[in-house]
């Protein structure tokens, strides 16, 4: 072979090389062009804007995480900032869907207070005009009666729907303002503590809740001076809850009692030396009982007031005799419609007393029920 056979063999092997470099090269960079672009082809692209909102409602916080406590309350970071940060049209849907912002994060006193306020600022523009969920915590380092954070959520109180409140008595006078302005407001709980400027607030009587048509559960945790009221729509209420520290007033308690719309009642308050003279009344509706802490036989003339046609649930912690329950549940429709009973008592019972209650409750299921002995159950047998 000549030299110039093998120039040329070289240039060909050359050549080749060449070409399998570049193909490689383009291959490579059609590759990396796919893996780039590869979430263009991805079945989230193609999903329907409703099917996108329907995904996008289930991010709400409120759904998330059970909002039964300040500890479990939803803050800022818990919100679905990031779903409308993906891209244009993800945030545009997201931006469209009050719901996931209108349970605003828990409002406190922070050292911070312009980072809540701008917080709570943009949140109350996407929300539009949609109804609220607040949960307003003011702890015992804060006893003013202004505060910029609720002078802001003041301007909104005619879209507030849920409502927690935990602050001295003293606080509440800030809420003044939303008087005869609560035209969406479902549910209120509010919880007071003992304050060193309650014992001095004026005027005594707090009534910023007072009017409010659509209020139906009410759940009160009070520690009041003796001549501190709050006023409420008592008797427009389906739910109420009280396990308030100081004693709960007969005259609310009957205001609660002539709600014809009355299902569940909840007592937890400290009813010793409380007199129960208001006059029998039926409450046709309601459906759940439950009496609390009751264990100096506190509650026996309330029992022997009320007629419960209506009654499914009844518990009973404390101290009552079960005889007083067999006159309750006797005046009651026949049969008693009553499926669950609890009764957690100090004192055992009777076989005779026993079994007339059982009778009296034929479609009864669930029975848990302290401090029956072997013998009691062998009768029963």
């Amino acid at each position: 072979m000549d030299a110039e056979d093998i120039l040329f063999e070289e240039i060909d092997d050359l050549d080749s090389r060449w070409r399998r470099d570049v193909k490689q090269r383009k291959v490579q960079k059609a590759l990396t062009f796919i893996s780039q672009h590869i979430r263009v082809l991805s079945p989230m692209r193609r999903l329907p804007s409703e099917l996108l909102r329907e995904i996008f409602v289930w991010l709400s916080p409120c759904l998330q995480i059970y909002p039964d406590s300040a500890q479990n309350w939803p803050s800022s970071k818990d919100l679905p900032w990031a779903v409308s940060q993906v891209c244009r049209s993800w945030r545009a849907i997201a931006l469209s869907l009050p719901s996931l912002w209108n349970h605003l994060p828990l409002v406190r006193k922070t050292p911070d207070n312009q980072f809540q306020l701008d917080v709570l600022k943009e949140l109350l523009r996407r929300t539009g005009e949609a109804p609220l969920d607040i949960y307003f915590y003011f702890s015992h380092q804060f006893e003013h009666s202004t505060h910029p954070i609720i002078n802001l959520l003041l301007r909104h109180c005619e879209r507030w729907q849920y409502v927690t409140v935990y602050a001295s008595f003293a606080t509440l006078a800030a809420f003044e303002p939303i008087k005869r302005r609560l035209p969406t407001l479902r549910a209120l709980t509010v919880t007071t503590y003992a304050g060193r400027a309650s014992t001095t607030f004026s005027p005594l009587q707090f009534d910023a809740f007072e009017v409010a048509p659509k209020l139906r559960e009410v759940e009160l945790d009070l520690n009041l001076a003796d001549n501190h009221t709050i006023k409420l729509p008592f008797s427009q209420l389906v739910y109420y809850k009280d396990h308030s520290s100081s004693r709960l007033a007969i005259h609310e308690l009957q205001q609660v009692l002539a709600s014809p719309f009355l299902e569940t009642l909840i007592l937890c308050a400290d009813m010793l030396g409380v007199s129960f003279s208001f006059p029998p009344i039926i409450l046709p509706r309601l459906r759940k009982l439950r009496l609390s802490d009751c264990f100096h036989y506190s509650y026996i003339g309330f029992l022997d007031r009320i007629t419960v046609p209506a009654i499914e649930v009844l518990e009973i912690d404390g101290n009552m005799p079960l005889a007083t329950l067999i006159s309750m549940i006797s005046r009651s429709d026949t049969p008693c419609r009553l499926k669950a009973l609890v009764v957690r008592m100090a004192t055992t019972h009777s076989s005779g007393d026993l079994r007339a209650l059982l009778e009296l409750t034929p479609a009864l299921e669930i029975l848990d029920i302290s401090l029956v002995s072997a013998n009691v159950l062998y009768a029963l047998h």
